[in-house]
């Protein structure tokens, strides 16, 4: 490709300057990772979230950081869950036995049936009935 067709830095490490989340930002991410989500912390750190992914990739402290915020907030609303159920609040109890010991509240109603045999009898001038024991025979 020659010089006159290209317009900026094109193939000379142009375009976009990769983002580097410094202390300030990590912090952020500690504080607000343990109540959004990806898409919405990307939202506020005003990155997309594959750019927040890339960040994350190339800056391990970042991830670090916002996995052990969801950690810790599960931890803490688990323990105060917890705590509430052992101390007999039943709706909590509910909610832990279902989400923890795989309780669930359906109703299933087992139906018993005896199924009899069905008999047929045909009727007609080609059929006669066996008198020994009820089998239908064709005339031949």
């Amino acid at each position: 490709m020659s010089k006159a067709l290209k317009r900026g830095c094109q193939g000379d490490g142009g375009g976009r300057k990769t983002i580097v989340f410094d202390e300030s930002k990590i912090r952020e991410i500690k504080k607000l990772g343990a109540i959004l989500n990806v898409s919405q912390l990307s939202d506020y750190l005003q990155v997309s979230e594959s750019t927040f992914r890339k960040i994350r990739e190339r800056q391990p402290e970042v991830g670090t950081a916002y996995k052990k915020a969801r950690a810790q907030a599960i931890f803490t609303i688990g323990q105060t869950l917890f705590t509430k159920a052992a101390n007999g609040d039943v709706a909590s109890m509910i909610f832990w036995m279902k989400t923890q010991a795989h309780w669930s509240e359906k109703n299933i109603i087992e139906v018993e049936e005896t199924l009899c045999p069905t008999v047929i009898k045909l009727v007609g001038p080609d059929y006669k009935e066996d008198e020994d024991d009820d089998d239908l025979l064709l005339d031949q």
